[in-house]
């Protein structure tokens, strides 16, 4: 959340140099969209993440185990 609020002020600082208070609010709201924009999606990633490792975590352990007689080593014959 830092970070957002982080480049939300540098957004609105940057888009602020050199214009006039003319269109302030506008250059404010897609200075906000814009940031919430991209949290939305970083916060989407982190949770797609999350579930990908947790549902690994939880079929990984049962295949190996389905797998396990059918993939036993074999003895090496001379």
């Amino acid at each position: 959340m830092d970070n957002a609020v982080h480049t939300f002020e540098q957004l609105v600082h940057q888009s602020l140099d050199g214009h006039s208070g003319e269109d302030l609010c506008k250059t404010i709201q897609r200075c906000q969209d814009r940031v919430l924009k991209k949290y939305d999606y970083d916060s989407s990633t982190v949770r797609k993440k999350f579930f990908r490792e947790a549902l690994l975590q939880i079929i990984i352990p049962y295949m190996l185990k389905q797998l396990s007689p059918s993939c036993s080593p074999v003895g090496i014959r001379n």
